[in-house]
């Protein structure tokens, strides 16, 4: 079976030169602890014509990172997302593939997107140590599936096939029940 966590997302974008601010301080922000760095490959699933994209929906399985496996975002609101997961394996999980089929319909599920990340995490906390949201900034780097093959892995140092392309992101991910606010542009 497979768990669920609700996620409040927002993204930004920033150029690689572009530092995140100090955000103690922040509205009830007292803290902010380095919660490590971690190196996250994962690779995206979806239909030849994007069917899960057009619906606002995520199949990807990722390795690295403390919960890598198989993980399925369903939209549930402006910014907020269900997220599934489930265990890793070779192929998409049964149990997550029956909750897109009304969308896959006769559409097979394929690999269409490789991405490399290095996270690195914050924890927002209040005066008592609570912790009120995770900021993560990312480094990514993106390729189509079909180039990845010939990668290597996230830790190996190689560079990623030919048309590779890199991207900055800050994004924030709020405790349940906790107020959020993310920095960056």
């Amino acid at each position: 079976m497979a768990d669920t966590v609700r996620e409040i997302e927002r993204k930004y974008e920033a150029e690689d030169d572009t530092r995140l601010p100090d955000l103690a301080g922040i509205d009830r922000v007292t803290a902010v602890a380095e919660a490590g760095t971690e190196d996250l490959d994962a690779v995206y699933y979806d239909t030849a014509d994007q069917r899960l994209a057009a619906a606002g929906i995520t199949l990807r399985r990722r390795t690295g990172g403390r919960d890598a496996g198989w993980h399925l975002k369903l939209p549930v609101a402006p910014g907020v997302r269900d997220e599934l997961r489930a265990p890793l394996s070779a192929t998409p999980p049964p149990e997550l593939t029956a909750l897109v089929r009304s969308r896959v319909l006769d559409g097979e599920l394929v690999a269409v997107v490789r991405l490399r990340t290095r996270r690195t995490v914050r924890v927002l906390k209040d005066a008592a140590g609570t912790p009120l949201a995770e900021v993560a900034e990312d480094a990514v780097r993106a390729w189509p599936a079909a180039g990845a093959v010939d990668a290597g892995t996230a830790d190996s140092g190689r560079p990623g096939p030919a048309g590779a392309r890199s991207r900055w992101s800050w994004s924030g991910t709020a405790a349940p029940g906790c107020w959020t606010r993310s920095a960056g542009r």
